[in-house]
């Protein structure tokens, strides 16, 4: 796949092979809390109340095979996840997910003609039904709104992580990384700026949720944004949630070819920051949020206010 170029500030065009350097070299040098450009560690600053965010009777622990084949026409990503964890708490030890990508230029989009492999690893997350989901979160919002009548409304306090919908239920599968302030009507705005970067918003994607403490439910991405729509061999790849009327949330990764899994949350975190910064219409990195969602690859629970607001 040659990927979409995108303009630097002189207007320059960033070819694909420059952009892959780019990421090689900020996984190299690990680009972790504190280490983003202009940012120092006086400028962090730690949420006010924490409280425990996943009850551990949701923990989840077995075994996840995935089985990823590749035909001339389309790859095909099976998921199976087992568990006695799954067993004793709802009667079935799996979860299966089957996603399909159709390849329309097989010539030029980086995989193979036909390959078939299977990777086999632990599986330790968090899963529960939507109304188990429901009754905790909502009870957790409901402390966080008494120890401050402003909590739902600081960025601390919007979603954390973002879930898979599977088989009836939701699956914790990883951590917001940046957030701005912003009203619902302005995200298509950070869209746009992302578009003028060579990115698309017609993106080939599974869905996936984050729960709305303002609302009280999950929510699908509100809007989304990649490299390339298709993006069988990988790339950035960034979901939108709006949260109330106040801020933007946003998960953002660089993931591998397909099965299009995360290998670094970092680098797509700190391409979208210099994509903001040098846009200049953003305050990036206006602050440090620690949002206690660590855990996940490069992530250490750190996420970066990127911009206070676009005209």
């Amino acid at each position: 796949m040659g990927g979409i170029s995108q303009k630097d500030p002189d207007g320059e065009k960033k070819s694909k092979e420059s952009k892959q350097t780019r990421r090689a070299v900020l996984r190299a040098i690990g680009v972790t809390t504190g280490s983003l450009i202009g940012l120092n560690t006086g400028t962090y600053e730690i949420s006010a109340e924490t409280i425990p965010t996943t009850p551990d009777a949701f923990r989840v622990q077995g075994k996840e095979i995935v089985t990823t084949r590749i035909t001339p026409n389309e790859a095909r990503v099976k998921r199976r996840r087992i568990s006695t964890d799954l067993k004793e708490r709802y009667g079935r030890e799996s979860l299966v997910t089957i996603e399909t990508y159709p390849r329309k230029d097989n010539n030029n989009d980086g995989l193979p003609n036909r390959e078939t492999r299977t990777v086999r690893r632990p599986w330790n997350t968090y899963y529960a039904k939507e109304d188990e989901w429901d009754e905790y979160l909502t009870g957790r919002d409901k402390v966080m709104a008494e120890i401050s009548p402003a909590a739902l409304d600081r960025p601390a306090d919007c979603p954390k992580w973002y879930y898979e919908n599977v088989d009836g239920g939701f699956e914790r599968k990883g951590p917001m990384n940046l957030v701005g302030l912003t009203i619902n009507k302005k995200i298509d705005g950070l869209v746009s700026i992302l578009q003028s970067w060579g990115w698309t918003d017609n993106v080939l994607q599974y869905n996936r949720f984050a729960w709305i403490p303002q609302r009280s439910q999950f929510e699908q991405q509100h809007r989304s944004a990649a490299e390339s729509s298709a993006r069988l061999d990988g790339g950035y790849h960034v979901k939108f949630w709006a949260t109330g009327d106040t801020y933007t949330t946003i998960t953002a990764h660089e993931d591998d070819r397909v099965p299009h899994e995360a290998v670094s949350f970092n680098t797509a975190e700190f391409e979208i920051v210099d994509i903001f910064n040098s846009h200049g219409r953003s305050n990036a990195i206006k602050n440090r949020y620690n949002f206690n969602n660590s855990g996940y690859l490069d992530h250490g629970g750190y996420v970066s206010h990127i911009y206070s607001s676009i005209e």
